[in-house]
């Protein structure tokens, strides 16, 4: 938006959270352009969404040197000017993570695993980053240990993650793109679709639904529909943590 009129933009976002958003992404910007996002900033404050919004780390998925040498300085930077918005960024594990970041995207493939992830997560927020396959990292395990949001991969891995993240104590979980709009040719029959993809990913070849998870015009996907069965158990198992102090009975307690 530019700097004096928000008006369709607090309008989509208005929309957005009365309908049940959590939180938006803000644009991405860098070093060279930091100062443009103030008459956002100042506006998000004033209208108390502070708290909703956040923003990504200047560099994706940094290796070591990167992490050290650019994310951190660009994260102290942001916090001196834009002190109450949210920095996340998706990376195996560095010594000081919470240095960088603000939210901490840990692919469950690298960062040594949860337990590590979650004993060493510092004042970062842990959420789990869900990708075909993330970029100049170490594996900890096979990718094909985790879940995979992919076509050919069984639909029960696109509601596990949810399970990990009440055992973990993760506060967030993100897909990598799952509102790109990749299928480009489509029919009469909305289902009926050809695969827009001109090349491969340089480590991976194909990642078939790596980065959509809906068809046009606005067709949800089956992996979609069990995102929204696991989403639904994370809700059970509130209720049940909420219901615990009431049961009195020895053996159901202990079931709960």
């Amino acid at each position: 938006p530019g700097d004096k009129d928000f008006a369709e933009f607090d309008k989509t976002v208005s929309f957005c959270l009365d309908r049940g958003q959590m939180v938006c992404e803000l644009p991405l910007i860098t070093e060279k352009n930091i100062d443009k996002l103030k008459p956002l900033y100042e506006h998000l404050k004033e209208k108390n969404w502070l708290d909703k919004t956040i923003i990504y780390t200047n560099c994706d998925e940094a290796d070591e040197e990167t992490f050290n040498s650019k994310n951190i300085p660009f994260y102290e930077e942001m916090k001196k000017r834009y002190p109450d918005l949210r920095i996340f960024a998706a990376t195996e594990y560095h010594d000081g993570i919470d240095k960088a970041c603000n939210i901490w995207l840990n692919d469950l493939s690298t960062a040594k695993g949860m337990d590590f992830a979650a004993k060493n997560k510092g004042r970062a927020s842990l959420w789990t980053y869900y990708c075909g396959i993330p970029i100049r990292c170490d594996f900890f395990t096979s990718r094909d240990n985790q879940p995979l949001m992919l076509l050919e991969r069984p639909g029960i891995e696109s509601r596990v993650p949810f399970w990990i993240a009440w055992k973990y104590g993760v506060e967030g979980i993100f897909i990598y793109a799952g509102n790109n709009t990749v299928p480009k040719q489509i029919s009469e029959d909305g289902m009926l679709w050809e695969e827009n993809r001109t090349g491969c990913w340089i480590y991976s070849g194909h990642l078939n639904g790596d980065g959509f998870l809906m068809y046009p015009p606005h067709i949800p996907g089956i992996r979609m529909k069990i995102l929204r069965d696991g989403l639904e158990d994370y809700g059970y198992l509130m209720e049940l943590k909420k219901a615990l102090p009431e049961i009195k009975d020895p053996s159901l307690r202990a079931r709960a």
